[in-house]
């Protein structure tokens, strides 16, 4: 399995993604996940998608069919990570070995499913899920110009001081590293951090640009 996008929870409407846009980033097209009561801003580049979302329903979000990946109990909690890494399946056998559950959102065709790690209910971790890889591909017209292109290393930081299962499988994907007994932070970098420039958008955003 690939690194396919990762997602972080915001406020309502997502405004934090205008920080990204003040650094030169294209806005994507964005969408609603029926069933879970949420929807998103997102950000596409050659080979990985940065997603922002934020809860449009909240009745819907705690006890809809999308529930199982625990939206708003990771956002209520002290300890709760923002984060989420998503993977695309790359072989049949990714789907197998893959510690989680199924769960077909309502905006699937019949037949595909994600499959959602079994640390869902940790909240300290991150949200894990592994999609088909028979899924859609990104329109390139929304990908993002230089240095904003090619993305090298995705890092997570987390409380937990242990690694389950599924976040354990996860750390292994390449670009994927996994920081352990940290506060919550995602460190995004592009293009190998060659041009030596950074930028950390928190308070606002638990997330932190190289490039």
């Amino acid at each position: 399995m690939r690194l396919d996008h990762a997602f972080v929870f915001t406020s309502a409407g997502a405004p934090e993604a205008d920080l990204l846009i003040d650094l030169g980033m294209r806005e994507g097209t964005s969408n609603v996940h029926p069933g879970q009561g949420s929807a998103n801003r997102r950000f596409f580049f050659d080979d990985f998608g940065l997603e922002l979302i934020y809860i449009t329903d909240e009745p819907e979000a705690r006890t809809g069919p999308g529930n199982v990946i625990q939206s708003m109990k990771r956002m209520d909690a002290k300890d709760g990570s923002p984060f989420g890494l998503v993977f695309r399946a790359t072989q049949e056998a990714d789907v197998g070995s893959f510690p989680g559950f199924p769960y077909q959102p309502l905006y699937f065709d019949k037949g595909q499913f994600f499959v959602v790690g079994s640390n869902a209910d940790i909240l300290s971790e991150p949200t894990c899920v592994l999609m088909p890889s028979n899924l859609p591909k990104r329109p390139p017209q929304d990908f993002s110009p230089a240095p904003f292109e090619h993305v090298t290393s995705v890092c997570v930081s987390t409380p937990a001081t242990t690694m389950s299962p599924a976040l354990a499988r996860s750390s292994e994907v390449d670009r994927v590293n996994i920081r352990t007994g940290r506060d919550h932070l995602m460190e995004v970098e592009f293009g190998g951090g060659k041009n030596g420039e950074s930028c950390d958008l928190r308070p606002e955003l638990p997330l932190v640009i190289r490039w």
